[in-house]
This record gives C-alpha cells, structure tokens and sequence, in this order.
C-alpha cells in the first residue's frame, strides 16, 4: 500500500470525521489526479445558492437538481461516472456519486442528506425521506424494498452509510469495472485503498487473491491467501481457504 498515490490522504480520511463528500472527493482524485478540487466545491456553492426558489425538503431538493439537468447516466458501467468531477460537469452519474451531489448541495442550504447503504443500488435520506438518486425522485412508498433472503424492508429501519461505507462502496464498483476489462494493476490498488478503509479486512484480502490469480501472479496470490487465512471469521471458512491454497500451490508457478 505504501505505492498507493494517495495512502497518506486515506489514512488521513480514517483517523478523521470520514465525512462522504470529502471521502468521494479523494475517490475522484484516485481517478483524475489532476482535478480542480477548488471548482468543485465552488460548483456545490454556485449550485446551492442559484435555487430560485426555496428549497427546503426532499423533493424540492430533487426538483431543483433535475431542473438543472442531473440524471442517471445510461452509460453506467465508466469509472468516470464516480467521480464528482465527471458528475458535475457531465450532469450524470451513478446513484452513489448522485447521492453525494445531493449532499454536496443540500448540506450548504441546511438539509440533512443521508446515504443509505442499500444492496444493489444506493439510495439517500433527504431530511427523513427516501430519495433515489438515480432518477432524483422521493421514493415510491408503495415500491417493496427487499434484503438478500427476498424479505420486506422497513423503509424507517435502514442503515445510514457511514463515509467509510460510502467510499468502500464507491471503490467496490470502481474494482469490478476495471477488473471486468482486465486491468487487475488498476483493480489492485484500489483494492489497496480498500485495506486502508476496512475495519475487518478478510473480504478485500479475498478479493485481491482472486485478482493475483487474474492477473497470473501465484506468488502475490498466495501471500494474500495467507492474509486471508488469518483474517478468516470461522474455522470452516478458514478450512475451504487452506484447501485453496493447497490448489494453488499445486499448479504451475505462473498461472495463465
């Protein structure tokens, strides 16, 4: 990790207030070194304080961002569209990287805007009420939200997302997007800024040995392998992982 860019900013993020738009901010420059962070935070303050008229709840909030053409992107698998400098001059993005345009924007007019760390596609909390980011639309009471067993959600009982969510979450789409296009260096180190943020590490562990072995680097494989089998939650889970790196260590020393 210590080849990582921006290691010291992350660590910096950790021991802080983990606040998102910050957090997101630094996902940005994972992205783009060289973006204006100044413009960006003078964008939130322009869009804020252009409303024409009040705007002070959720839908109001959504309204106004729509009026001022921010959508969901139609091109939606691009790693540009977490980052918030692509949101703001492009006027499109990914729930995540739109949940933080509304807290970019709300929190300057006063409002509390919440991430909400929902399975598959995350939604936000604009002064209590549930908005989807993607279309910037209070969200439908009567639409079901359901967990991973296909069981009814509370709307009133979901999580917030910490910052440290967030960005774990942001990093999380930025990794499969590069791994889905072979660039394992790209999906490493983010996996790398991963194990800076994680509390408990074994997922990301696992993630990167499945990237080494991608990638057709046996050797880093196994060292994270070895991570992974000390991290393991459950003496079962440890077990299955000591018969894969049985696996690996009988195949050829570089993979293909």
């Amino acid at each position: 990790m210590d080849n990582l860019k921006f290691s010291d900013e992350f660590y910096s993020f950790v021991r802080g207030k983990q606040d998102p738009v910050a957090g997101a901010l630094l996902v940005s420059r994972v992205i783009d070194g060289d973006i204006d962070l100044m413009w960006i935070e003078q964008e939130f303050e322009r869009l804020a304080h252009g409303c024409t008229e009040e705007v002070c709840d959720a839908k109001s909030l959504c309204d106004y961002l729509r009026g001022q053409g921010f959508g969901g992107s139609e091109n939606y698998f691009r790693q540009e569209n977490s980052s918030l400098n692509f949101v703001l001059r492009q006027k499109e993005g990914i729930p995540i990287s739109l949940a933080i345009l509304l807290m970019g924007v709300g929190r300057i007019l006063g409002l509390l805007v919440e991430g909400i760390n929902y399975p598959g596609h995350f939604l936000a909390r604009v002064e209590g009420v549930l908005v989807d980011p993607f279309s910037l639309q209070v969200f439908d009471a009567s639409k079901r939200l359901v967990n991973s067993e296909n069981e009814l959600i509370d709307i009133g009982a979901l999580n917030v997302a910490s910052g440290r969510d967030i960005v774990m979450r942001m990093f999380n789409n930025l990794r499969q997007i590069a791994s889905d296009k072979g660039d394992y260096t790209r999906a490493l180190d983010y996996c790398g800024y991963q194990l800076i943020l994680a509390e408990e590490p074994f997922s990301v562990y696992v993630e990167r040995v499945s990237l080494w072995l991608a990638a057709g680097v046996k050797e880093m494989a196994l060292h994270d392998l070895e991570k992974s089998i000390s991290h393991a939650p459950t003496i079962e889970v440890r077990t299955k992982l000591e018969r894969h790196r049985a696996t690996i260590e009988a195949s050829p020393s570089k993979l293909h």
